[in-house]
């Protein structure tokens, strides 16, 4: 039942939510985690060689989903991308990438090419961009749990997590009074969306600064949620009220960042948007232009 539900989950990320959580054009790729060692370059290979299978698994699968991404990076007429084994100049995309691991276990990503790798226990996902006007990409999925206090102290200050818990309680209630009703760990899911927007900011943000930051040096800012239900088989978005479908929540963040993080891209305020569905958390950041 688990493998199903992660396939479903995956589905659902792949059709319609992970390309949307972007303005810039990119493509995105999640899929469960399973060993796709076979599929590494030689220098991502070398990468796993003292890894234990669990972290070989969640490791090889983001990688591959890198390599899939890539595979499908292409430009369509209408400024969308498309699957296609062809980039945005009509080269043809090697069949994998060899993605290194950098000194700060960072993904050094192939010339001209942003992207960001995430995943849990159960799924991996990546996101990669060839537009010049995407300086970079933060992606973070986390499993929507309880956090220990000791973990919400750290990634937030109180007055920042009952922001983000009003915020989500005003706009839920007003998007739909009785999915409101259902919801029982507000505070739980309000701390969980902190923390991975804070996490897609880090992604984000490092291959820019060159230095990961701390959770105190990120300010989140929850802004507007919308409800909607998804159908697995479709991934049609319906009206809320539809009997069946996953239940999706869509948002976005505004971040500020300490000044001590300046840089020389002027592209304004750091956004972000992020989705609840299916027991995820996912998240997403990048600097732009768009």
């Amino acid at each position: 039942m688990e493998h199903s539900n992660n396939i479903q989950a995956c589905e659902v990320l792949n059709r319609q939510i992970l390309g949307e959580l972007y303005a810039a054009n990119v493509c995105a790729v999640a899929m469960p985690v399973a060993d796709h060692r076979t599929e590494l370059g030689a220098l991502e290979s070398r990468s796993v060689s003292r890894m234990v299978d669990k972290r070989l698994k969640e490791f090889s699968t983001g990688r591959f989903c890198a390599h899939e991404a890539a595979r499908a990076l292409v430009q369509t007429t209408d400024g969308r991308p498309a699957v296609a084994n062809l980039d945005a100049h009509g080269r043809e995309i090697p069949k994998a990438w060899d993605i290194a691991v950098g000194p700060e276990r960072e993904p050094c990503w192939p010339a001209d090419i942003r992207g960001s790798i995430t995943h849990t226990r159960q799924i991996a996902a990546a996101v990669v961009t060839n537009d010049p006007a995407c300086y970079s990409l933060g992606l973070d999925i986390e499993p929507l749990q309880r956090l220990e206090q000791g973990v919400m102290k750290i990634i937030a200050d109180q007055d920042e997590l009952a922001a983000a818990c009003l915020l989500l309680e005003q706009q839920l209630k007003a998007a739909d009074d009785t999915v409101f009703g259902q919801v029982q760990a507000m505070p739980d899911t309000a701390a969980c969306v902190v923390f991975s927007a804070k996490e897609s900011i880090f992604k984000c943000l490092f291959p820019v600064y060159r230095h990961w930051l701390d959770f105190s040096e990120v300010k989140v800012l929850l802004k507007e949620l919308s409800v909607t239900k998804i159908t697995p088989a479709t991934t049609a978005a319906t009206d809320v009220s539809g009997a069946d479908g996953i239940e999706c929540w869509r948002g976005h963040f505004v971040a500020e960042v300490a000044g001590g993080c300046a840089t020389a891209i002027d592209v304004g305020p750091l956004r972000g948007q992020f989705a609840v569905l299916h027991g995820l958390v996912i998240t997403t950041a990048e600097l732009s232009e768009h």
